[in-house]
């Protein structure tokens, strides 16, 4: 079963503008001072965001005998069923901080802490659409696609888990 992971329109505006802002601002101090320093800054910054983009976004979510595949543009995560040990609906909060991840860059990837559960790995697009896999170790990943209903009852049967 594979499922693709829909993004909010938020997750394509951001992208968009944090683009155009970065251009603008390098291109208007090259304009105005003749300063390519700021522009190979800004171009560099902007390379590394997008080179992160691609390796983290989410693109699909798939249940296969293996495990749980966790698809992005230029990458994947499997998740063992033999280390997955509950699953459940879950919606992420607006107030989770993120050292090490993007919320609405093209979905919303990397690691985030909430309040209510601690640390956990996010790989999903619409917050509507998520469900809060935990795994034997504590690690937990915030997983949303289309359809994820039938993608969690598919990861419960696989890993023989009553409904919670």
């Amino acid at each position: 079963m594979k499922k693709r992971v829909k993004y909010t329109a938020k997750s394509y505006f951001w992208p968009i503008l944090s683009v155009l802002a970065v251009g603008a601002v390098a291109w208007s101090r090259y304009q105005r001072h003749g300063d390519m320093f700021y522009f190979w800054l800004f171009a560099g910054l902007l390379a590394f965001m997008v080179i992160l983009m691609l390796f983290f976004s989410p693109v699909s979510v798939s249940v296969t005998d293996g495990g749980v595949i966790l698809k992005s543009l230029l990458g994947s995560k499997t998740i063992p069923f033999d280390k997955i040990v509950k699953v459940k609906e879950f919606i992420p909060s607006a107030t989770a901080k993120s050292p090490f991840g993007s919320r609405d860059w093209l979905g919303t990837w990397g690691w985030f802490k909430d309040n209510r559960i601690g640390r956990y790995r996010a790989f999903y697009g619409n917050p509507d659409e998520c469900f809060l896999v935990t795994l034997s170790d504590g690690k937990m990943f915030l997983i949303g696609c289309d359809d994820h209903a039938a993608v969690m009852d598919a990861i419960r049967e696989k890993c023989n888990l009553t409904q919670n």
